[in-house]
């Protein structure tokens, strides 16, 4: 687990563990090979969420444990698996415990630039927000966009994982100066 400082040092006692036992891609990610993620109070809230509802469950925005020093945030959904399927209209036993979970990690500032590298950068600025809690958190995009005041040109809907996301479009600064057929490509790319 991660320690207070930070480091990475062994678990202390809890009733259940959910450890990282097998990853992919291998490289890049070997550091999170036996990493309790039921040690951090983010990730343990999904993982009682996700045993709660028996579906997948996403967090809210984390500091990844494959980051090496470099501040890498994203999330993670977390997809419980059960020894017995229950039926529809039956409740599970509470005490049924997951035999384990299928997890993916999404690194939303690789996840935004690949969506959008279509677009020129000038153009558009994106910014992906969650609106779960009682303060929006930008989990993507540049600082602050997610208080922005500037216009917002699109804003749609994502819910996953039990999470309200948003994607906003918003002219760049220097989207007023762009030729005009640029603008009118930006436009319908931004509406789609």
């Amino acid at each position: 687990e991660r320690s207070p400082g930070g480091s990475i040092s062994p678990a202390v006692h809890r009733p259940h563990y959910v450890v990282v036992t097998l990853v992919a891609p291998f490289e890049g990610n070997q550091r999170a090979i036996g990493f309790d993620i039921g040690s951090d109070p983010v990730r343990a809230e999904a993982i009682e969420r996700a045993i709660a509802t028996r579906s997948i469950a996403a967090t809210s925005r984390i500091r990844l444990i494959q980051a090496d020093g470099n501040a890498q945030f994203g999330s993670l959904l977390l997809a419980p698996h059960f020894a017995r399927p229950v039926a529809p209209g039956q409740s599970p036993t509470e005490a049924e415990a997951p035999l384990g979970f299928a997890v993916a990690v999404l690194r939303w500032d690789h996840l935004l630039q690949t969506t959008l590298a279509a677009l020129d950068p000038g153009l558009v600025d994106a910014c992906l927000v969650d609106r779960t809690g009682p303060q929006p958190t930008r989990l993507s995009g540049a600082q602050g966009c997610e208080g922005s005041a500037s216009p917002v040109a699109y804003s749609g809907p994502v819910e996953l994982g039990g999470r309200r996301l948003a994607l906003e479009l918003r002219p760049a600064a220097t989207f007023s100066g762009a030729p005009r057929s640029l603008q009118a490509w930006a436009l319908l790319v931004a509406g789609v």
